[in-house]
């Protein structure tokens, strides 16, 4: 810790947040974003993970001020990524490097990290940069706006619970980045979730979407995310197929407009503009990226990493 930090925040109590602390952190956090999550959400994510989470908050007196922890994900080669999240600081404490302190404190006790990663929206892109030293990329929103219905398809649809089997599907190999989705990760991001009701969109070869609607609570504009797909991703007619049959359920929930994120030169990318989509800016999130060992550097070619919506807690 800096002198000059000392001498500016002596008053401030730096330690690790327990389950009794969710009640500060939905305060804190509800303080600084427009979409207010209940007390099930905080609990939900920082502390009913599928493994242990460190987050570290900046304490003045009672008061929790400042946030952020590492919560553990794997790449589909095995390298082991941190989620550089919970990064928060009250508006009246911003600009006296409370962050950089928080995130010294957590960054020391991870060493076994090959890299950390989050999504941002644009206000936490310059002190996670300054902090962190991430380099940030643009997420591939894709926005199908225009009205129209689509017919009914042939897919089965069910709602995502402690009994759905999330398959993984046989893909051809490919030089590529993605984070590794299993069924225990699945089943806490989906059937475990406490906010969102998630939907699964199947064809009758396995391969499946999933899905959910979004209502923007300020404009009131209705939404619905495609945030997961199980499929080869060189298999362009069941990509369609889930596709359309996500895009049909989606509006026949009444939702207006429907997003993906789908990286450019791919054929998901290929599918969702032929059948209309268009790049979009809802919310513009980046995705941050920092490589900790420098043998790894070439996770940095953006082009080779496949996002989905779902590797952001936002959806």
């Amino acid at each position: 810790m800096s002198a000059a930090f000392k001498a500016m925040n002596k008053k401030i109590v730096f330690r690790q947040l327990e389950r009794g602390d969710f009640a500060s952190l939905k305060r804190l956090f509800n303080s600084l974003f427009v979409v207010q999550h209940p007390e099930a959400f905080f609990l939900w994510q920082s502390f009913e993970y599928l493994s242990p989470v460190l987050i570290m908050g900046a304490f003045h007196g009672d008061e929790l001020i400042g946030t952020f922890g590492i919560q553990k994900r794997t790449l589909e080669n095995g390298l082991v990524c941190g989620r550089a999240n919970w990064p928060a600081v009250h508006s009246m404490w911003q600009g006296k490097s409370i962050f950089s302190e928080l995130t010294r404190r957590v960054m020391s006790q991870f060493g076994d990290l090959d890299l950390i990663f989050n999504f941002y929206p644009v206000r936490a892109r310059g002190p996670v940069e300054n902090s962190l030293g991430m380099k940030m990329f643009d997420t591939p929103e894709m926005v199908l706006s225009s009205p129209g219905e689509f017919e009914n398809p042939d897919v089965t649809v069910s709602r995502a619970s402690a009994n759905t089997i999330f398959r993984r599907i046989e893909r051809r190999k490919q030089n590529m980045f993605m984070f590794k989705n299993t069924q225990e990760y699945r089943s806490w991001r989906y059937a475990r979730h406490p906010v969102y009701v998630y939907e699964v969109i199947e064809i009758n070869t396995g391969e499946y979407a999933v899905i959910k609607n979004f209502i923007d609570p300020v404009t009131k504009d209705t939404y619905g995310d495609i945030v997961d797909i199980e499929c080869d991703h060189n298999d362009r007619e069941k990509i369609k197929r889930l596709i359309l049959g996500a895009c049909w359920r989606l509006r026949a929930q009444g939702m207006a407009n429907l997003t993906i994120w789908a990286m450019p030169n791919t054929k998901l990318r290929e599918v969702v503009e032929e059948i209309g989509f268009n790049e979009g800016e809802r919310g513009k999130y980046y995705f941050g990226l920092k490589v900790l060992n420098a043998q790894h550097d070439y996770l940095y070619n953006f082009p080779k990493w496949r996002l989905q919506q779902c590797d952001s807690v936002k959806y």
